[in-house]
This record gives C-alpha cells, structure tokens and sequence, in this order.
C-alpha cells in the first residue's frame, strides 16, 4: 500500500501538538479499518498494536506508527479493541487500567458473564466502555428510524440477515476462523448487530424465545441458523431471523404500523414507506461504506471531549445484547421463553 498522498501522510506535516491519542489493539481486518479510519482525522496521533510479531515491519512499512503492546504506550486517550471476541474483556479491562476510554468490537464478549465487572471498573476509573455496533451510524437505517412515526403505533417487526459464509473472505478456510469456534463464534455472535439495533430501536423485552440450529451444511461446530422471537416493553413482537447459509445476501427490516409500513435494505441502502392508498415513496440513501466506521469514530471522540456519545452503543447496552443472546441459547436448549438477565 502506498501512503503517497493519503492522510496518514498528510498527519505527518501537522503540528506535534494533537488533541488526542488513539491505540487499536489488533490489526486484522477490522482492527485495520479502524486504524485507517482514525488515521484520516487531523490532530491525532493514532498507533497500531499489532498482536502479531511479523506484523511491525509490515505497518511501519504503510506509514503507521506502532507499538508491540499497550503498555508501551501509557498516555492513550481511547484504545479500540479489535482483538478475537475471547479477548476482548481482558484487552478492554487493560485498556481501562491505562486510563483510556476504550471502543470495543461487536460483540463485547462471548456472552454476559464478566462483562458486569468490566462495566464496574469502567465507572470506577470515569471512563466509557463502548461497543463498535456501527449499523447504528448507517444513513438508511437513521432514516427508518425516524420514519417509524410516520405509521404511527408499530406493532410487529421482522429482520433478516442471511449470507454464505464461505464468501465473506474469499482465499481464506472459514472452518479455521472465529465463525467455527464454539466458544467465539456462530452466527447469533457473528450477527449480533440485528440484535443491537432491534433494542436500540424498539426497545428492550424481559424474554426471549430462540431456537439455534446447526445445519451441517459448512462442517462446523457452531450454529448456522438462529431465529430470536420477544415481544418489546413497548409491545413491539420482534421477530430476528440470521443465518450463514444464504447464497444471495439479504440484510433487511420491515415494521408494521397503523397507518403503514416501513422496510431498510441495509445492503442497497432502500428505505421505502407504504400507506394505503398512497404510491411507495423510496429513498436511495447510497453512501461509502466507510462513512458509517468515520461517524462512530466522530462518536467515539466526542466522549473522549466529555461530550455527548449520540447514538454510540454503550457498554451497558453491549451487556443488554449479549444478555439476549444468552436467553435466546437458553431458550433453544429448554424449548421455551427464557428471562433477560442482563445485571
């Protein structure tokens, strides 16, 4: 990769004196894009903590300041954890102890247990604990939020996301990846960002049903297919549906209303209301990928200002996610509604 004329090397003309400093902890893919994604802010001083050895060279070469682990860096205002989920308590607890708010990659664990005591620490040390669930930031799906009073009363929501796992990185054995470990993966973790954005639009529920299912059909040991049913405290029935095995990708909402519906496709980016009588009015809300990752990473920099996070996944709310997931396993092995048990 070149670095000839993008912002990484752009930073390199500014003024040493920058307003924050940003470690990402991890530089696989995602761990990458946050990396070039904070990079491209002016005034800040970002470093890449590879996890692995050979991996310095490799980001020095791009242009990328780096460190071979967090304590060498001990004046970090915010660290993003973008390390294997079965790390991210631990990384994020250190990443606390060095005085940083902390951005943790979806999910924040591989379920509830710990995360309680992390949160704790965090209020302990005044500092946030926040979740990279960063549909939240995605044009469309603002725009089908706040179309939802346009069809008054919603009564009823399904979600959709389906994909072919061995397509998500082509060259590379899913069966020796995060998705096919058991303590790790699956396609309920893997997917969680439907769970988040159901809570965060409709609001939460005191149970859930859920019914996980591995097909057999990818030859690995965690599930492939999950469908989570609850009913909101607004009274909201929630119906989520994922799974790894869909050859044609469908990433998309619907909710139902009294006066209408509304429906977000969250891969053509389509936001179209229905009212009877009336034609369907559509929204092309098309934006570069990246744009969502830039407004989190805004999000994420105004907490470090003390200011107001937005719509930033919170800690307690990456707890509330997991704890429905927790249910929905529960719920699969006993055959009936489990309790939401989040603190």
């Amino acid at each position: 990769m070149s670095i000839k004329n993008t912002p990484i090397e752009k930073l390199k003309n500014k003024s040493e004196e920058k307003l924050a400093q940003i470690a990402v902890l991890a530089t696989g893919s995602i761990g990458m894009r946050h990396l070039r994604i904070f990079s491209a802010f002016p005034d800040l001083d970002v470093y890449a903590v590879p996890t692995r050895l050979e991996r310095l060279s490799e980001l020095r070469a791009e242009g990328f300041k780096v460190a071979f682990q967090l304590d060498d860096l001990p004046n970090q205002d915010g660290i993003v954890v973008a390390t294997n989920t079965g790390r991210h308590l631990s990384d994020a607890e250190l990443a606390l102890h060095s005085g940083a708010y902390v951005l943790v990659e979806k999910p924040l664990a591989p379920s509830t247990v710990g995360v309680r005591s992390l949160l704790e620490l965090a209020s302990a040390q005044k500092r946030g604990v926040f979740v990279g669930c960063c549909l939240r930031f995605k044009k469309c799906l603002l725009a089908f939020r706040e179309l939802l009073a346009d069809i008054g009363s919603v009564y009823a929501v399904e979600i959709s996301c389906r994909s072919y796992l061995p397509d998500w990185r082509p060259g590379l054995d899913y069966r020796g990846g995060y998705a096919a470990h058991p303590q790790e993966g699956g396609v309920l973790r893997d997917l969680i960002h439907e769970v988040d954005y159901a809570l965060w639009i409709f609001g939460t529920t005191k149970s859930v049903s859920g019914r996980l299912t591995n097909s057999g059909r990818l030859g690995i040991p965690t599930e492939d297919l999950a469908t989570l049913m609850w009913k909101s405290e607004q009274g909201v029935q929630v119906c989520i549906q994922l799974d790894y095995l869909a050859r044609s990708p469908v990433r998309q909402m619907i909710a139902f209303g009294a006066y209408g519906q509304v429906s977000v496709d969250l891969i053509s980016q389509m936001v179209v209301i229905q009212k009877p009588g009336e034609e369907p009015k559509t929204m092309d809300l098309k934006v570069p990928h990246d744009e969502m990752y830039t407004d989190q990473a805004k999000a994420f920099l105004r907490t470090i200002e003390g200011k107001d996070p937005g719509q930033l996944a919170s800690g307690m709310e990456g707890l509330t996610a997991l704890a429905i997931c927790d249910a929905a396993r529960r719920s699969s092995q006993n055959r009936g509604a489990e309790e939401v048990v989040s603190w």
